[in-house]
């Protein structure tokens, strides 16, 4: 997302077709739009909205920066080893910088509009009894066409991170398995892997990292979080990290990155993005990077974080 200035954009009512090259246009068009012909009450409703994004942006990084980055998170952890059916986890999600963070909310409020879908948008609803199950082949596949477009039009890059849970089990300290978990330890495989994609890009600022509230691993996460911070203090490993923030799935970014895990995870254990949702191949071919967990790299980590003298009280 290269930083436009979203109270230039002019508004085009007549062709929702987005595109790349048109789709911020568009999309705010008809949202400025709808918050006109819904009434003031509307407007007002819409512009707090975009207040709280720029009061969580603020929380995030204490900066106005506009070149500062966060990445949202999330993990298929329910689907891809906690329950014991497939043996690899999958934590993945999207960077953005500011721009990019509040024009996505507006496209993404924007397109499920359009289709008429009540926020917040997730994967598992699309299942035959689930929520959008009702959807038929050519309205996932228009769907997800435009998920794809906007998501790429405003991420900077898109990251996805896989951890095989027997090598997790066999190598990790049954002491960091305990506060950690295999959240804990994907999440931080996949920050490093976001250090790593920042750096090559000359970025070396702090990346803050936003996550679903109330998910049942809140607590590996937040421990794993601040056990990066230690090892970047310390200078254990090169990292950058910024904030941790737990927000409802509301935040149209946590939406896209439950649709890039799903994604990815499909892509790791093979098996084929088909049934109209064939469009999310494009969210995963274009500026993203993903990477697996190697032995020795879980080996080093396991012995970096066993120096922290609080895993003896934490056991």
């Amino acid at each position: 997302m290269n930083g436009q200035n979203l109270s230039a954009m002019t508004p085009n009512l007549q062709n929702m077709n987005l595109n790349e090259s048109t789709i911020a246009q568009e999309a705010m068009g008809v949202h400025e739009f709808n918050r006109v012909d819904k009434g003031d009450q509307s407007w007002n409703a819409e512009a707090s909205s975009i207040e709280y994004l720029k009061h969580l942006w603020w929380v995030m990084h204490h900066s106005n920066d506009p070149d500062k980055r966060t990445f949202a998170v999330t993990c298929y952890l329910d689907e891809s080893g906690t329950h014991g059916n497939s043996p690899q986890a999958i934590v993945a999600g999207l960077v953005l910088n500011q721009g990019g963070f509040l024009m996505f909310d507006a496209l993404w409020e924007n397109l499920l509009s359009q289709f008429n879908i009540e926020p917040p948008l997730h994967m598992k609803e699309f299942g035959q009894h689930g929520r959008l199950g009702y959807l038929k082949y050519d309205e996932r596949y228009k769907l997800f066409d435009q998920v794809a477009k906007i998501i790429n039009y405003c991420k900077i890059h898109s990251v996805a991170f896989v951890l095989d849970q027997n090598k997790f089990t066999k190598i990790m300290d049954p002491r960091i398995i305990k506060v950690m978990g295999v959240y804990g330890i994907c999440f931080m495989g996949c920050a490093h892997l976001v250090f790593l994609s920042a750096r090559d890009s000359q970025y070396h600022k702090d990346i803050a990292f936003i996550l679903e509230q109330g998910n049942e691993h809140t607590s590996h996460i937040f421990y794993a979080h601040k056990e990066m911070a230690r090892i970047q203090k310390h200078k254990e490993m090169q990292i950058y990290i910024g904030s941790l923030t737990f927000e409802p799935k509301q935040i149209s970014a946590l939406q896209a990155a439950d649709v890039i895990a799903w994604g990815a995870r499909r892509r790791t254990i093979g098996d084929p993005i088909g049934k109209g949702f064939q469009p999310i191949s494009q969210i995963i071919n274009q500026n993203h990077v993903q990477d697996f967990m190697r032995e020795e790299w879980l080996q080093k980590l396991n012995d970096v974080i066993l120096k922290s003298p609080k895993n003896d009280s934490e056991s």
